[in-house]
């Protein structure tokens, strides 16, 4: 009996196991008050415990937020209180005021417990230290870890392979942008992360609540919110950048750069921030932030000025966007566009699909033989509603350029519904367009 006892299923199985081991209860992760025995729950803000500590002992905690590990500073201090008063180390001031803002007659006497005490800085400094190191060690193990293995976000499907991989599949295959693997750490949260958001239906960049996940899909597609926002600060801690050393109280220490989107105050910022990725990336985005370049259709040729790239196609390569699209309403414009940025990029002929070896011959071939021309059935179709490069500013002049035809158009032909609330893309389509997608 016993041994029929020990190898009976009490419980469902899955597929994928998790550990069980049920040996040691998982310490419960609160904060306690260096004063007394209060306690709130270790919390991303904290606000409960530090409001805590103001009302209740008017002690001031400087850049409470930027302390890598609030529960262990408290913790630390309440040891340092019990032996000496707290006039040894913070600042005493004066107010005639109650916590709660209501006005005295008589001085109230508040704290302050900043890094300016040689102490309180070193104690940052450390939980800092740790932190990095931290992250260190996990971003090593998850560069190296081979076992890894999790269901796909949209398409369910089980991916056997590295973290990496994961974060790749989900760019190629989804065109979800988290960044570039080898700068991410604590994947797994993050992954958790952005799926809670998912099931609770929230759009992952705006943060907007919608009523089915069908619907959040679709805004996600529109809207180019398949990405990470850097605004969001729940997403800081994802990204090795934000790790570093706070040298004095006027930095920061988790100052919010995501690799492909970050914004830089000065060159001694840059010095200061570590694991970036090299210099030429940097000088890139430098570039770009002060200028929006619009790429030509056809060659590499970049202007700000979107009328003098119609201008460059018409004059270079004999290709008169504003004729070719006179008759095209919105929808069918992006799908030439993408249509024709998918060609060149594949240097396949936009008209007899031939294939070349080089971009110089499919240009000759294009001019030679007048096939610039496009067959509204050749691109007119939902797998071109995706984008071929990301972040296509040709795409992005399009509402600007027509809006005196949009207007004409709804005065002749009635008002323009932008998109059936119906409409369905075919899903095979789409599977074809994100086969047919190449990062560049």
């Amino acid at each position: 009996m016993e041994e029929i006892s020990k190898t009976t299923i009490l419980q469902p199985l899955t597929l994928i196991q998790k550990s069980t081991d049920n040996s040691k209860e998982p310490e419960e992760d609160i904060c306690v008050c260096l004063f007394c025995e209060h306690t709130e729950k270790n919390e991303k803000d904290n606000k409960k415990i530090l409001s805590h500590i103001f009302y209740a002992h008017r002690l001031i905690i400087s850049d409470a937020h930027e302390i890598a590990d609030l529960k262990e500073y408290l913790a630390y201090w309440k040891e340092q209180f019990k032996a000496q008063t707290i006039e040894e180390f913070c600042t005493t001031m004066l107010l005639k005021q109650l916590p709660d803002g209501t006005k005295t007659e008589n001085d109230e006497k508040y704290y302050l417990l900043a890094d300016i005490v040689p102490r309180d800085k070193e104690i940052r400094i450390k939980l800092q230290k740790k932190l990095i190191e931290k992250a260190l060690e996990r971003h090593q193990f998850e560069r190296s870890d081979k076992n890894f293995i999790r269901g796909c976000l949209f398409c369910r499907q089980q991916i056997p392979t590295t973290r990496y991989d994961y974060i790749e599949h989900l760019y190629s295959k989804h065109f979800l942008q988290l960044g570039r693997p080898e700068n991410l750490v604590f994947v797994d949260e993050l992954i958790d992360f952005i799926e809670e958001k998912l099931e609770a239906k929230i759009c992952i960049y705006c943060e907007k609540i919608f009523k089915d996940r069908a619907t959040l899909k679709e805004h996600m597609r529109k809207k180019g919110h398949k990405k990470i926002n850097p605004d969001i600060k729940a997403y800081d801690r994802f990204f090795m950048i934000n790790y570093k050393i706070k040298e004095d109280s006027s930095a920061q220490v988790s100052e919010r750069k995501l690799p492909f989107i970050q914004k830089r105050n000065s060159e001694e910022d840059e010095e200061k921030v570590i694991f970036c990725n090299d210099d030429q990336e940097w000088s890139e985005w430098n570039e770009k932030e002060n200028e929006i370049l619009i790429i030509c259709l056809f060659c590499s040729h970049k202007s700000e000025n979107f009328d003098a790239i119609l201008s460059h196609m018409q004059e270079v390569h004999k290709f008169n966007y504003e004729q070719v699209t006179v008759n095209f309403n919105f929808y069918q414009k992006v799908k030439l566009i993408n249509y024709i940025r998918r060609k060149i990029h594949l240097k396949q002929c936009l008209s007899c699909e031939e294939n070349f070896e080089n971009h110089e011959m499919l240009l000759n071939h294009l001019n030679n033989e007048n096939h610039l021309v496009c067959d509204l059935k050749s691109f007119d179709k939902p797998e071109f509603f995706f984008p071929t490069f990301e972040d296509d500013t040709f795409l992005c002049h399009l509402d600007s350029f027509n809006d005196e035809e949009d207007e004409m158009s709804e005065d002749s032909f009635g008002p323009v519904v932008s998109e059936d609330r119906n409409l369905t893309i075919n899903e095979d389509a789409e599977m074809l367009s994100r086969e047919k997608f190449i990062e560049i």
